[in-house]
C-alpha cells in the first residue's frame, strides 16, 4: 500500500481499467438529481456523486459490477475512505489551494484538451486512456477546465 507521494501527478502501473465500461455504468445508473453541487466563489465548479463513504457504504454499486471491481482493485494499492464521480464543469477553475488529504487516485473517464492540473510552474493533463493516476493534493495546486465539455473522473481518497 502506498502511504506517501512526493511527486505531482503520475500514472500507477498496477493495473489499467476499461474506461468505456465505467462511463457506461455511470450513464446507466447515476441520476442527475442525485449529484451534489460544489461551488467556488459562487460558481458551480464541480458536481459529485458519492459511491463510497467510510470504507463500507456503497451507493448503487450493486448495479455497477465493473465499478465495484475497480474499487476493489484500487483498494489493493491504496487505503481510502471515499469514492466519488467528480464532474468539473466547462469553463471553470478552482483557486490555488492545498487539500486536507496528501494524495488521491484519479481515473479520467471523460476529458478534453482544456483540462489541466497546475502546480507552481508545472501543468499536467490526464488522458482518459485507462490509466489510474496518483495526484498530490498536499502541494498547492489548482484545476482548470477551459474546454466546452464537462470532465468526469472517478476518484479515491481518505478524509
Amino acid at each position: 500500500m502506498r502511504t506517501s507521494f512526493e511527486g505531482w501527478i503520475e500514472p500507477i502501473n498496477e493495473f489499467k481499467v476499461d474506461v468505456d465500461a465505467l462511463v457506461q455504468e455511470y450513464r446507466d445508473n447515476i441520476i442527475e438529481d442525485e449529484l451534489e453541487d460544489v461551488y467556488f466563489q459562487e460558481v458551480r465548479v464541480q458536481r459529485r456523486y458519492r459511491l463510497q463513504d467510510l470504507n463500507q457504504t456503497y451507493f448503487n454499486v450493486d448495479k455497477m459490477p465493473y465499478t465495484a471491481y475497480v474499487i476493489e482493485q484500487v483498494k489493493s494499492v491504496f487505503d481510502f475512505s471515499h469514492t466519488h464521480y467528480r464532474i468539473v464543469m466547462p469553463y471553470t477553475s478552482y483557486g490555488w489551494h492545498t487539500d486536507a488529504t496528501e494524495f488521491c487516485y484519479h481515473i479520467p473517464l471523460i476529458t478534453n484538451a482544456g483540462c489541466w492540473f497546475i502546480y507552481e510552474d508545472k501543468k499536467f493533463r490526464m488522458p482518459a486512456n485507462g490509466d489510474v493516476y496518483i495526484v498530490n493534493q498536499g502541494r498547492e495546486h489548482t484545476f482548470v477546465n477551459s474546454g466546452g465539455d464537462p470532465r468526469l473522473h472517478l476518484t479515491f481518497m481518505n478524509f
